[in-house]
């Protein structure tokens, strides 16, 4: 794979499909599946990581069932072989996905929404730096300015890997709509702006040169299931 690839994935099926994915999880993973509570939350957690194992499958002409991973100390999972790399994120009905066979990424993925308390996330999260500039924009630009950083922030935390806690407040990145996706104070490191759905904004982080990312496309769970099992 000479390039990043990102996925995208409508959290939403039949219990018939969701029960089809709740079949392709490992012992741990239905262990945490039934911790969740019933309904929305339970059915989302299944679909999100029976889709990552499909894709996996894929990608690694393994069956998606067959599958193990291994994970940091915060919870990141990953290969034990390290054939591929890949991390995932969701927001509400949206799971978005990254895949690399070369380096470490993290992608992230939030639903643009009212936020009432954004003020004291900004002051908490935020350098100095980077809520001036928000306070700068004008109000009707200020919700998705504050999306596009967050999810930048989080994108490169996750990229770096659970190993290393970096407060968010300790860097910077750019997010006016006009500038280019970059890490101020951290240039080894790239940024890529996502739009994976309507009212969804994300972010992919990586270290390196800058890469090519190709948007494999936006699927629903049957669709995939059907495609992955075939």
């Amino acid at each position: 794979m000479t390039a990043l690839q990102v996925w995208s994935l409508h959290l939403a099926a039949p219990d018939e499909v969701v029960d089809a994915y709740a079949s392709l999880l490992s012992e741990d993973e239905r262990e945490r599946r039934h911790r969740l509570i019933e309904g929305p939350v339970r059915d989302r957690f299944t679909l999100a990581r029976g889709a990552l194992r499909i894709l996996l499958g894929r990608y690694l002409a393994r069956e998606p069932a067959s599958i193990e991973f291994v994970y940091g100390r915060r919870g990141k999972p990953a290969l034990a072989d390290q054939l591929m790399h890949f991390n995932l994120a969701h927001s509400e009905e949206l799971a978005v996905y990254a895949f690399s066979s070369d380096r470490e990424l993290g992608i992230d993925v939030e639903r643009v929404r009212d936020l009432p308390e954004m003020k004291q996330i900004v002051r908490r999260f935020f350098s100095r730096e980077e809520a001036d500039v928000l306070e700068s924009l004008a109000e009707d630009d200020r919700a998705c300015a504050f999306y596009r950083a967050w999810t930048r922030k989080e994108a490169y935390v996750k990229a770096v890997g659970d190993g290393l806690h970096i407060p968010l407040n300790s860097f910077c990145v750019s997010f006016r709509a006009e500038e280019p996706p970059r890490l101020v104070t951290a240039p080894a490191w790239q940024l890529h702006h996502l739009e994976p759905a309507a009212g969804y904004l994300g972010a992919l982080a990586y270290c390196g040169t800058r890469m090519q990312v190709i948007d494999a496309g936006a699927f629903d769970c049957a669709e995939l299931l059907k495609g992955g099992l075939s």
